[in-house]
């Protein structure tokens, strides 16, 4: 892994080599995080030609700040993350799915949360179909019957005589869908946009 932006950075920000990095932006961005890369850097066992030392902590900071600053920049033109907090899936999701990220991204804390909340995000999405995961089921009946073309009997009969398939390992199976149905590691994880597998 000698070509990654982690590397890289720890060439420019640690090694002192100003070539490192070619791109201006991702220098400017680098740059902006030095005092505490290096600072956090120091705190790790690692050296400037090895990420092997390097902590999950440290990775997750470094993620989540300046690689995430660095693929907002190369996706959307803007090199700051926003005043409010995002993760990388809804990161993600605005990048690829809004008519214009830049705006939302743009809004202030308050502004983005009445935005998402009164639900006028829809009408700047570029797809056509959005489904809600706190809603899925319902959603997907509706789709099935507006869409598809399904009668409503044989949704409801559909609905109300499969359950969930739990593709999960044999020995995780149990513990899933108990916090499915409690609705807790789950739905903390969904808030944290934690992946589960």
């Amino acid at each position: 892994m000698t070509d990654t932006l982690l590397s890289r950075a720890i060439r420019m920000l640690v090694g002192g080599e100003s070539r490192a990095v070619r791109k201006r932006t991702d220098r400017e961005i680098l740059s902006r995080h030095r005092r505490e890369f290096v600072a956090r850097f120091r705190n790790e066992d690692a050296s400037a030609d090895s990420l092997e030392g390097l902590s999950a902590e440290f990775l997750v900071w470094f993620t989540r700040t300046v690689r995430l600053e660095v693929m907002m920049n190369a996706w959307v033109g803007i090199d700051r993350m926003p005043d409010w907090r995002t993760g990388f899936l809804t990161f993600r999701a605005i990048t690829i799915l809004f008519d214009d990220p830049q705006k939302v991204f743009r809004m202030r804390p308050e502004e983005a949360g009445a935005y998402f909340a009164s639900g006028r995000y829809l009408q700047d999405l570029r797809c056509h179909l959005f489904l809600d995961f706190d809603c899925l089921t319902d959603q997907l009946c509706r789709v099935m019957v507006g869409e598809f073309g399904y009668t409503p009997e044989i949704v409801a009969f559909l609905k109300q005589n499969f359950g969930r398939l739990n593709v999960s390992l044999d020995h995780r199976r149990a513990g899933v869908m108990n916090e499915l149905d409690t609705g807790g590691w789950f739905a903390e994880t969904i808030e944290d946009e934690a992946v589960y597998r």
